[in-house]
């Protein structure tokens, strides 16, 4: 457990969320799935495959990485949540807080999606919100309580790892054939062998663990998938159709993820992250290729 974890400042977060009720609802807003877990998702793909394909897989390991790494790393550290190192912070209902708090895997997984998601987008119209959304998101784990500020850096200096090596292990990985698998590979082990530490070493909940794994592992499946028969390129598209394919996509997502999750206690959300992750890298992808061929065949058939 860590000593010091700046919970001074907690105590007036909750003295000023306590003055102004709209405050706590502002802060249980930002810290809903809709931040940490529709919208990352829905960035990394329609960046994927509308935008650019080496920016969506950047992205998109970057947030796999960041949310495992963060719940892999609480069962190391182990350290409570505030409520439980003072009895004067109360526990907020909302707060979407569970398990050990240190490092914040809201800030951790938010912070490695819009980070490079700003960076990558080259517009300041676009990247300037994304890292507003990001501190706000922060500021709100700890207007509600559920994270210190030592929480909250430690879940900012994750991403930042975790983003680096993302950007550089894509760019590598683009280079030729053997560096491409020898990537996906190396994520594998790596984190592979971070979460059987965590199980073996450090008590972890498997099905805790597992429910956010999914994303990076069923990524890196899909990569591969995409490698061997597809080798998705994107393709410029009117607007309106561009807007019908997202829509489509998305929502497929939703349902991949959801339908698991409801039906399978447990482990329903590896099940279906992984599948969304397979879909979204590859069978999608596949889909709107052989639309394409489709479409192509026959308009020359038509000529």
């Amino acid at each position: 457990m860590i000593s010091w974890t700046g919970m001074g400042f907690l105590f007036l977060m909750q003295d000023i969320r306590e003055l102004y009720p709209i405050i706590g609802d502002i802060a249980v807003f930002f810290s809903s799935r809709l931040f940490f877990a529709f919208v990352p998702v829905a960035i990394i793909f329609l960046i994927y495959w509308f935008v650019d394909k080496r920016s969506g897989e950047i992205i998109g390991l970057s947030c796999g990485s960041s949310m495992l790494i963060a719940d892999i790393v609480k069962f190391g550290v182990a350290q409570p949540r505030p409520w439980d190192l003072n009895p004067g912070i109360e526990k907020v209902v909302g707060s979407e807080a569970s398990g050990y708090s240190f490092p914040s895997w809201h800030v951790a997984t938010c912070a490695g999606t819009y980070f490079p998601a700003a960076i990558l987008s080259k517009s300041f119209l676009i990247g300037i919100p994304l890292i507003i959304l990001t501190f706000c998101i922060a500021l709100s784990r700890m207007v509600l309580c559920a994270h210190t500020p030592l929480d909250v850096f430690g879940g900012f200096l994750f991403a930042i790892v975790c983003i680096f090596f993302a950007w550089r292990s894509i760019d590598y990985s683009y280079r030729d054939e053997r560096r491409f698998h020898l990537v996906n590979l190396a994520y594998v082990i790596v984190f592979g062998a971070l979460i059987i530490i965590a199980l073996v070493f450090w008590n972890g909940d498997l099905e805790y663990i597992m429910g956010r794994s999914g994303l990076l592992f069923g990524m890196i499946l899909g990569r591969e998938l995409d490698h061997r028969f597809l080798n998705h390129t994107v393709e410029r598209m009117p607007t309106k159709q561009m807007a019908k394919w997202a829509v489509l996509g998305t929502a497929a997502i939703a349902v991949i993820v959801a339908v698991p999750y409801l039906l399978i206690p447990g482990y329903g959300g590896f099940i279906g992250s992984f599948l969304a992750m397979i879909w979204g890298f590859y069978v999608f992808p596949k889909i709107m290729a052989d639309k394409r061929k489709q479409c192509g065949s026959e308009a020359v058939g038509g000529q």
